[in-house]
C-alpha cells in the first residue's frame, strides 16, 4: 500500500503548477481504483483536484518549513487538512465577519 500522505512530490518536474496538480490527481485516482471495488471513471472532479492540490501544498511545506523555531515565531499552526497557516492581526479584527472566509484571516504558508 502506498502512503500518499508522506510521499514527496517533485513540484519541479512538470512545467506548470496546474499540470503538476492534474498529474497528482490522476495518480490519486489510480491508487483509489486499484484499492477499491468502486472505480472512478471519466473526467476528474473538483474534489479530486482539491485533494491533489492540498497534497502538493503539504509536500512543498514539508520541504520548505522544517525550522520549528521559525514556525513558532510566525505563529504557524496546522489546519484541519494538515496545511500550515499563520495567524494574522485580522483574526482579532472586528471586520473579519465581513470577510466571510477564514482564509483571509488565516493565510497558508507557501
Amino acid at each position: 500500500m502506498v502512503n500518499i500522505q508522506s510521499t514527496d512530490i517533485l513540484s519541479d518536474y512538470f512545467s506548470t503548477y496546474s499540470r503538476n496538480v492534474r498529474v497528482v490527481a490522476w495518480i490519486l485516482r489510480f491508487i483509489h481504483n486499484i484499492s477499491n471495488v468502486n472505480k472512478l471513471r471519466g473526467n476528474l472532479v473538483y474534489e479530486e483536484f482539491k485533494k491533489a492540490e492540498n497534497l502538493v501544498f503539504k509536500s512543498m511545506q514539508l520541504r520548505s518549513f522544517q525550522d520549528e523555531k521559525f514556525l513558532a515565531k510566525m505563529q504557524a499552526f496546522k489546519d484541519e487538512e494538515g496545511l500550515l497557516r499563520i495567524r494574522t492581526k485580522l483574526v482579532d479584527s472586528d471586520e473579519k465577519e465581513d470577510l466571510n472566509s477564514q482564509f483571509y484571516c488565516l493565510p497558508m504558508m507557501l
